[in-house]
């Protein structure tokens, strides 16, 4: 079965969402922890250094879509759940959130893959998030 894509993300969320731009703009695959925080910084450039409430944020939303008539929602947000807590990905999530002001500063929405090219991150750590990113839809 082939993974939803942006068009039918709207069917496959929950209505009571905060976040639902995040949601339905968003493809299926790429919902990550990296991702929405850079869209969180985005949406909150006030705030671009509370990485915390970023956390607290998804995990509200993730606890929505942990209840979502689609199993593969359902699945993926309990995984996501599992990786916020121990936060597998920290050293990606150290990158976003020491270049959070020029995310925030950015006038368009920029991907996780620009940013770590700006940055110049060792390939090694892209393919762990591809690798994570796998594991959440063999199941």
């Amino acid at each position: 079965m082939s993974e939803p894509n942006t068009t039918q993300n709207t069917i496959l969320i929950p209505p009571d969402l905060y976040y639902k731009e995040y949601w339905l703009n968003t493809s299926f695959q790429d919902w990550s922890i990296e991702s929405f925080d850079m869209f969180w910084i985005q949406q909150n450039p006030t705030l671009h250094q509370s990485q915390d409430r970023a956390h607290t944020s998804l995990g509200s939303e993730l606890k929505i879509l942990s209840k979502a008539s689609d199993q593969r929602v359902a699945e993926k947000a309990l995984l996501l759940q599992k990786l916020l807590k121990c936060k597998k990905s920290a050293e990606i999530i150290d990158i976003i959130w020491d270049r959070s002001e020029e995310i925030a500063d950015s006038k368009v929405r920029l991907t996780l893959s620009e940013l770590l090219t700006k940055t110049k991150v060792k390939t090694n750590i892209v393919s762990e998030i591809g690798d994570l990113g796998s594991s959440a839809t063999s199941k």
